[in-house]
């Protein structure tokens, strides 16, 4: 049973650490402390959740399954027709002599036959 001759007391701390005892009225109240003199709101903890370990929120989050990584793939090289040099086979330019060797258009194609015979 509750005694209600006596108020009822809560303990709350202040936004520097300071314990005070206050009666139930005063939560949601503004109060000064009478250690460091801040003002603040009776009953409402400003550091509430602050005090819990990473172990303990590990522990709430459980194990999570490591994720499958792609392998990782080679890339696909060609050598190049000038130097010789490999060279990814996506590349349009030789990085080692600077010559052009992408596949040409079939235009350019007809038009560099059309040189060689000419």
């Amino acid at each position: 049973m509750l005694d209600n001759s006596k108020p009822q007391k809560l303990e709350c701390t202040c936004p520097s650490g300071h314990k005070l005892r206050g009666d139930v009225e005063l939560i949601g109240e503004l109060v000064e402390c009478p250690a460091c003199d801040v003002r603040f709101v009776f009953g409402i903890q400003a550091n509430d959740g602050m005090n819990v370990s990473d172990t303990a929120v590990m522990r709430i989050l459980g194990d999570v399954p490591a994720s499958k990584s792609k392998p990782t793939e080679t890339p696909v090289t060609q050598p190049c027709r000038t130097c010789g040099s490999t060279i990814d086979e996506s590349a349009s330019v030789c990085h080692h002599c600077n010559s052009y060797v992408a596949i040409l258009p079939g235009f350019l194609q007809s038009m560099m036959k059309a040189a060689k015979n000419n």
